[in-house]
């Protein structure tokens, strides 16, 4: 029997009158036993409300933010309910529908990528009709809840599987793509494991590495890939651990029994480029592969959890990649070379390093640098801010709209080998093998230059709050953790093999995971 979704409402005061008038028009939902609603109007007197708010919104299912004027100026609103309804958005614990009630400059707020309703984003209070603009959005929450019908302890779809685009589309073509059948990952079955090393269950740590850096060791160790490791991802709060070795493989483990998450036998035929992504959630996995006569790499994303290819053969290149990137949710891809053919224009496109796909929509891609080209890229975990370095230059971009929100130069910056972006894109790391990691600001479409340390690395990792830097020390079988807001050291990781050349961080800070130059990859917390 189908549980009811529980619905969070997130709204500011200004706006009760419009919130009472959205839940009449949620009532049929209600009756029918399709949801319950809840908001702060529910607290009875004498309760602690803001434990019980708290309460409501780590079990809500679907989270609706009512934005407006007051609702973007409201800091309780703004940078706690919603700063954690878009974390457990992102974690794929629940959905988030953002709805506009007033006209507010939203373009370059954190939902700003998820589909804004009422229709075309059309501000509630601009329709002829108050009750037209409700049940506009009623029709929408209801199409969501007909493609999530959801069992109790049975996860949701994603959003932008089931609710489709509504905002004004940036392209021509706003279509939901659906997930393909797969042409090399068919034979994959509900997850299949392959037995390899240690299957011992590890309980996973219950403290973010920086609570105790001096109880940090190694949880488990895998092997397999006969290579070097310089490409390294973990998804699900580190349950979920993806590899990419010079020896043209990609593995994907689960961390917590040991073992490997089985891939098809059509994979083994392929040649996997050295890079690869996997999102935040654990439920998307990018990857480019060429097979034997073939000079083109292809890029590909892949269901982790339905076991589905969700786009083959995204666009061809024929120079190789240089950077894959995805946001937390999988909604975003990155892809970065000098050269490749795109399928939808039939063309070459050169002079450009970059291209900027929405992976569940059929809309052709971003190209935001122009006669540009760039060594390395972060992407924060809303997919909405991208950062691009190359010699002596920083440049800031809008994925949605493919503008460029500000540039950063400095004639004595090299070009960063490795960078990474906090949660909400305020915070960058950047470093390279000059012998030094610099953190900047990004605010207000500046960037300005906080703290600098002394590391030489190829690859650095930073937490989701943006407070814990972690750096693999170059040729060294070390890693350094520091603390970004004191600049004091935490600790250093000795590598119990190889030196290391790739690090991750889970989204939650409790999971470290390295990849080392003789093929392994050790996974680091705080030991019980």
């Amino acid at each position: 029997m189908p549980v009811p979704l529980e619905v969070f409402c997130c709204y500011a005061r200004e706006d009760q009158e419009m919130l009472e008038h959205l839940k009449k028009h949620l009532m049929p939902l209600q009756r029918s036993g399709q949801i319950t609603v809840w908001s702060d109007t529910n607290l009875n007197a004498g309760v602690e409300w803001e434990k019980e708010l708290h309460q409501h919104l780590e079990s809500a299912d679907l989270i609706l933010l009512l934005v407006s004027p007051d609702f973007m100026s409201s800091d309780y609103c703004y940078s706690t309910e919603m700063k954690r309804a878009l974390e457990r958005h992102a974690q794929g614990k629940a959905q988030v529908i953002p709805i506009l009630l007033r006209p507010v400059h939203w373009e370059m707020a954190p939902f700003a990528k998820l589909q804004m309703i009422p229709t075309n984003a059309t501000p509630v209070t601009k329709w002829p009709n108050r009750d037209d603009a409700f049940h506009d959005v009623t029709g929408h929450i209801n199409h969501f809840l007909s493609g999530s019908q959801k069992e109790k302890q049975v996860p949701t779809k994603r959003l932008q599987e089931v609710l489709p685009p509504l905002s004004p589309s940036l392209h021509s073509s706003n279509q939901i793509l659906q997930p393909e059948p797969s042409t090399h990952l068919a034979s994959l079955q509900n997850r299949p494991v392959a037995s390899i090393g240690n299957q011992q269950t590890i309980s996973f740590p219950s403290l973010p590495l920086a609570e105790k850096p001096g109880a940090i060791g190694v949880l488990r160790t895998f092997t397999g890939q006969k290579k070097d490791i310089p490409n390294i991802a973990l998804g699900d709060n580190g349950k979920i651990l993806a590899s990419a070795g010079l020896d043209r493989t990609i593995r994907l483990w689960d961390v917590q029994t040991g073992q490997q998450i089985s891939l098809p036998p059509e994979t083994k035929k392929l040649r996997m480029s050295m890079n690869m992504a996997l999102s935040a959630d654990g439920n998307a996995l990018a990857y480019a592969y060429y097979s034997d006569g073939d000079e083109n790499f292809h890029v590909c994303v892949w269901d982790v959890q339905a076991t589905e290819l969700v786009r083959d053969t995204l666009c061809d290149y024929h120079q190789g990649i240089s950077n894959l990137l995805l946001s937390a949710d999988g909604q975003v891809l990155v892809v970065s070379d000098l050269m490749w053919y795109d399928h939808r224009e039939h063309l070459d496109v050169t002079d450009n390093s970059l291209a900027i796909y929405t992976v569940y929509q059929d809309q052709p891609p971003l190209y935001p640098f122009e006669d540009k080209s760039f060594i390395s890229f972060a992407l924060n975990a809303s997919g909405l801010t991208l950062v691009a370095s190359r010699e002596h230059s920083l440049y800031v971009c809008n994925t949605q709209t493919g503008q460029v929100l500000c540039s950063f130069y400095d004639e004595k910056l090299p070009a960063l080998a490795s960078m990474a972006l906090n949660s909400d894109g305020s915070l960058l790391a950047g470093g390279n093998t000059d012998g030094t990691v610099k953190v900047w600001s990004v605010q207000k479409n500046k960037l300005k230059l906080l703290r600098t340390f002394s590391c030489a690395t190829k690859s650095l990792a930073l937490s989701q709050d943006g407070l814990t830097l972690a750096c693999a020390s170059y040729r060294e079988k070390k890693i350094l953790l520091w603390n970004t807001k004191s600049g004091k050291l935490l600790g250093t990781l000795q590598s119990p093999t190889g030196t290391v050349s790739s690090i991750a961080l889970s989204a939650d800070g409790r999971v470290l995971a390295s990849g080392c130059s003789d093929g392994t990859i050790h996974v680091w917390g705080i030991k019980p």
